[in-house]
């Protein structure tokens, strides 16, 4: 009885508090540019994901989305989103910060993506769309807003 009350009150945190990204503290890793990041790949024994590798925006009318490089890194069962270059302004996440999570969602190459806005304390729930060497995504309260393009520049694999 003991480890059933025990594994119902740690099961969430366990489970799913990861994925889940703070609206407070942006996390900061050791990857704050692309060969910290590609030397992590070359020196890990962990199997690559086709959605991991370092990505830059194109087709964007945002100017705060041209100054993103993003790298997507596999950690347990979800995926980091890490800005790997300069934030844009003051409050946005910067090198080494998480800018988004990401969790493998049931359809074949989509993802769902908790997404940072630039200001850093709103948090999007949104879909990344995983076609060949590009990343869509689509934020859930912008509907109107065009998609945000990334490309891949970088594969581990």
């Amino acid at each position: 009885m003991k480890k059933l009350i025990l594994m119902l009150f740690c099961f969430p945190i366990i489970g799913f508090g990861q994925f889940k990204i703070s609206e407070k503290n942006i996390k900061y890793t050791n990857f704050v540019n692309e060969e910290r990041v590609k030397k992590y790949w070359e020196n890990s024994n962990e199997e690559i994901y086709q959605l991991e590798g370092i990505y830059k925006p194109y087709d964007s009318v945002y100017e705060s989305v041209l100054k993103y490089i993003l790298a997507i890194i596999k950690v347990d069962d979800y995926y980091e989103v890490i800005q790997i270059g300069k934030g844009y302004g003051k409050n946005d996440v910067n090198e080494g910060g998480v800018k988004a999570t990401a969790k493998k969602m049931l359809s074949k190459n989509t993802y769902e993506i908790r997404w940072r806005m630039a200001n850093a304390t709103i948090i999007e729930k949104g879909i990344i769309l995983k076609k060949k060497h590009e990343i869509i995504i689509k934020l859930e309260q912008y509907p109107n807003m065009d998609d945000l393009k990334f490309i891949k520049i970088f594969s581990p694999n």
